[in-house]
């Protein structure tokens, strides 16, 4: 699975991702035009781009995934990370939840159209 984070991640966390050979880029490691864009832009990248959204933003991607499926649009999943469960900032946290993440889904595709919820690991 491919993982698109969303511009509140520190770029660390991708670059982390992908030294233990997973396929992850960060908004913020893209041009600044990419990484100022809305959230229906950021959910579309990632359509094109075959990637999941991570992203904290979770009342606006929860609207988006009905308003998606609604539509009958295909993206690639919406991994949803709540403040409870991992704080923000908490680098080693995301990390360690993401690689779990991708060990359980290792195919691409793997959450097409899905909306999940990322677990502390």
């Amino acid at each position: 699975m491919r993982l698109l984070l969303d511009a509140h991640f520190d770029p660390h966390v991708a670059k982390a991702l992908r030294a233990r050979g997973h396929d992850v880029i960060s908004l913020l490691d893209l041009s600044p035009e990419t990484y100022e864009a809305g959230d229906v832009e950021v959910l579309e990248l990632a359509a094109r781009s075959r990637r999941a959204v991570v992203t904290r933003n979770i009342r606006d991607f929860v609207l988006l995934h009905r308003l998606w499926m609604g539509r009958e649009s295909r993206h690639w999943g919406v991994v949803l990370i709540h403040a409870n469960t991992i704080r923000e900032g908490d680098r080693g946290a995301e990390i360690r939840a993401l690689v779990s993440l991708l060990k359980a889904h290792p195919r691409d595709g793997a959450l097409q159209d899905e909306l999940v919820w990322l677990s502390r690991a």
